[in-house]
């Protein structure tokens, strides 16, 4: 009898409020995702920067160039079809992450939960962000190298924050007196 009511509350009515008809359909429910399962994993602002999966470990680490600031990125990945994803950041402590959308704190390594869809069965991920050791375009060899490593070192240059440093290209005078200024101590707050 409840198959009965369920079909006659399909009713489809003209304008006029006359019923014209019923309709009947077999609702099929697919069980939930079993998987969790992660399958890449990089940062929206470096996207050529795909993390390194060792499925053994269960670890994913993902190196950055040098001189990069990553206190909060924004992670991308792909997970199992209905799974969500949680990290132990403490500013965002059970709640689910929003693939692209929610920074995240990578100063210490970060554990990742990705979850069923059936919410019974997990996995948990290691993220490890690295950073490069040195400028891509600055080489042991050059003749310039320990000056500038020494430089970066002390944090009277930066690169261009993508991991070069274009030593051939010229110094603008803003540059210049940002350099000067940090090799004298000067911070923003002495402005």
């Amino acid at each position: 009898q409840n198959a009965a009511l369920a079909d006659d509350r399909l009713v489809v009515s003209s304008e006029s409020g006359t019923n014209v008809g019923h309709y009947t359909f077999d609702l099929k429910v697919a069980p939930a995702n079993k998987e969790a399962v992660l399958s890449s994993f990089w940062f929206e602002e470096y996207p050529t920067r795909k993390g390194i999966i060792d499925e053994a470990t269960k670890t994913i680490t993902v190196t950055l160039p040098y001189g990069t600031e990553y206190t909060y990125l924004v992670p991308n990945y792909t997970v199992s079809s209905g799974a969500i994803v949680t990290v132990d950041d403490p500013e965002l402590m059970g709640k689910p992450l929003y693939n692209g959308e929610t920074d995240v704190n990578f100063t210490t390594t970060r554990k990742f939960t990705v979850i069923a869809e059936n919410e019974k069965n997990s996995t948990e991920w290691t993220v490890r962000v690295v950073v490069s050791s040195a400028f891509t375009d600055v080489n042991p060899g050059d003749w310039f190298y320990d000056n500038v490593m020494d430089a970066a070192q002390n944090g009277y240059v930066s690169g261009m924050g993508d991991g070069t440093f274009q030593p051939k290209k010229a110094t603008t005078r803003a540059e210049f007196a940002s350099m000067i200024a940090k090799a004298m101590g000067y911070t923003d707050s002495d402005a």
